[in-house]
């Protein structure tokens, strides 16, 4: 249980990072 509640906590980040990144490029154009 705890190691699923991780892995999900890393999946949540790693989105959160790609929409970030994402955000900075389309701020730069």
């Amino acid at each position: 249980d705890m190691e699923i509640e991780k892995v999900n906590e890393e999946l949540e980040r790693k989105k959160q990072h790609e929409k970030q990144k994402r955000n900075s490029s389309n701020s730069g154009t």
